[in-house]
């Protein structure tokens, strides 16, 4: 007579899908897809450098980071973006501030909604897990609940970041409407392109978190600054033609 075997069927039934199979280096959205994960990295003279990593996907194009403040993914070769209330701020990929933008209200209303939303499903996540492996706690050496148990503190650390950003977003109200003219053209949040007048050069227009606009050329000046290179890949986005 064959000696029986058993599986443990991991615990399924909650609003946040883990599996065993988890990609190394990846972060997750609460359905459990997985997507490359966000690094911000601050370089600074006097406290040194300091990086931050995504915790949670919470739509295509914002990962929520350790902080509680959020990443913006959309690629711009060699910058990265921090987005805090108030600020959509971008950095060079080394670390240091080039400019501080406005952050669009409906950007931050969506940061708002994500967060309260995520907070309560992983609310229901964590004790449902939990009461499974105490449930399950005879079975504590085997592969499957020792999983789970790295998967329980993963959603820890997702909580803790979340958080955090309620201490950030939470209270916080949207900030007014930007100033905008119907004649730009939307490069990148807060950042538009102005069409040249006769035979004159193109302009950029940046909005800064301050709500000041500022119009200024696209040509790099003699030696090109930060500013000027975001600018020039901002260029390269537009289709053909534009």
């Amino acid at each position: 007579m064959g000696r029986a075997t058993f599986r443990i069927r991991p615990y399924s039934g909650s609003p946040f899908h883990f599996h065993s199979y988890r990609y190394f280096g990846r972060v997750y959205d609460s359905s459990g897809r997985p997507y490359a994960p966000a690094q911000i990295t601050f370089s600074d003279p006097h406290t040194g450098t300091v990086r931050y990593g995504s915790k949670l996907v919470l739509t295509l194009d914002m990962q929520l980071l350790e902080t509680g403040a959020v990443a913006y993914t959309v690629p711009v070769a060699d910058f990265k973006f921090y987005l805090e209330p108030g600020r959509f701020r971008v950095l060079t990929g080394a670390g240091q501030d080039v400019v501080a933008l406005a952050l669009p209200p409906e950007m931050h209303r969506t940061i708002q909604a994500q967060v309260a939303s995520q907070k309560e499903l992983l609310s229901k996540a964590l004790p449902d897990h939990e009461r499974w492996l105490s449930w399950i706690g005879w079975a504590r050496f085997t592969s499957e609940v020792q999983d789970s148990r790295a998967e329980i503190n993963d959603l820890k650390a997702i909580d803790r970041a979340l958080d955090q950003a309620i201490a950030l977003w939470g209270t916080s109200a949207p900030p007014a409407n930007a100033p905008h003219d119907s004649a730009w053209i939307p490069l990148f949040p807060s950042v538009y392109l102005v069409r040249p007048v006769g035979t004159g050069s193109p302009e950029a227009v940046l909005v800064g978190s301050d709500g000041t606009v500022r119009y200024r050329s696209f040509r790099p000046s003699h030696v090109p600054t930060a500013e000027d290179r975001f600018l020039g890949e901002l260029l390269k986005r537009l289709p053909p033609g534009r």
